[in-house]
């Protein structure tokens, strides 16, 4: 097992992030206004959005190696969006 991490092409962490942005936003709709039809189908693509490139890219052999790698790309989706905002908005000042 290699202890380096890989490094993350730009179009994996775009699609990490607005598949992370759109289940926290759908998550946040359906608390407000109760699950319909259409938010579900963005929550499970947005899953399968992130489960097929960790499975295909990091070849994983055990549940436990794809779930973490889902954790770990919704928690970087999360942490690039969060970043990309704030790089904006202190562009402008």
């Amino acid at each position: 097992m290699s202890s380096e991490p890989k490094e993350k092409s730009k179009a994996m962490k775009i699609i990490q992030s607005i598949c992370s942005l759109s289940i926290v936003g759908v998550i946040c709709y359906s608390l407000i206004y109760g699950v319909e039809l259409v938010s579900s189908a963005i929550v499970v693509s947005s899953i399968v959005g992130l489960v097929i490139p960790t499975v295909i890219s990091e070849s994983t052999m055990g549940v436990v190696e794809i779930l973490t790698g889902v954790l770990e790309a919704f928690i970087d989706g999360l942490v690039d969006a969060v970043t990309g905002v704030l790089e904006a908005i202190g562009s402008i000042f």
